[in-house]
């Protein structure tokens, strides 16, 4: 009995030691992509309540920087979204695991 608690301690450890990279290297860069089109966003909103002596706001330069922060969230939306996936696909190996390891003390 205690061979078969291991056992699955092991590939408990091999299926986390598995995800948990990916989901924190796409948590990573969406965090640090939103963290880049936030500051963006912030340059843009500084462009337009900042205006010069002649009172022009430059509307191209702010048009692009906010462009670009919603790419940038886009981006973030994708790494996220994977994230997610990877975290359900290691939830449900793990449900799998335990549900076998159920069934086999059952057995036993």
């Amino acid at each position: 009995m205690a061979l078969n608690y291991e056992k699955y301690a092991k590939e408990h450890d091999a299926i986390i030691d598995y995800y948990k990279p990916i989901i924190r290297k796409n948590f990573l860069i969406g965090a640090i992509l939103g963290a880049i089109a936030l500051i963006l966003a912030f340059i843009a909103l500084g462009i337009i309540f900042s205006t010069d002596v002649s009172g022009k706001i430059n509307g191209k330069l702010v048009l692009g920087l906010l462009a670009v922060a919603g790419i940038l969230v886009s981006i973030m939306g994708k790494f996220m979204t994977k994230r997610t996936a990877a975290r359900r696909a290691m939830n449900h190996e793990l449900n799998q695991l335990e549900l076998a390891r159920k069934q086999a003390s059952i057995s036993d």
